[in-house]
């Protein structure tokens, strides 16, 4: 049994170095991500291959928010909530790694 631990161990290590080479010139902006409190590296990872580096197609970050379905969208009317309770229609991969 310690021998099959060993080998899937060594296996986690071959993906994670594939992965590390595979993020390239993305390297420095997953660990500046991964600084944020509450985003470890995969989240980071993740991030970064649904958004990019090139932030220039939002124009603010309230957009960038809406997109990743973080932007709430609570519509109240005489103390009744309309419609959808927190998030609109953005990407789902985003949302759901928070």
């Amino acid at each position: 049994m310690l021998h099959r631990i060993d080998a899937i161990t060594g296996d986690i290590a071959t993906v994670q170095a594939r992965i590390d080479s595979q993020l390239g010139d993305l390297g420095p902006a997953v660990a500046k991500l991964d600084a944020v409190p509450g985003i470890g590296p995969l989240t980071a990872q993740l991030i970064l291959a649904e958004i990019g580096l090139d932030m220039t197609r939002f124009p603010t970050p309230a957009h960038l928010a809406s997109w990743a379905r973080f932007a709430p969208g609570v519509g109240e009317s005489a103390g009744r909530k309309k419609g959808r309770a927190g998030t609109g229609h953005g990407n789902p991969y985003i949302a759901r790694c928070a």
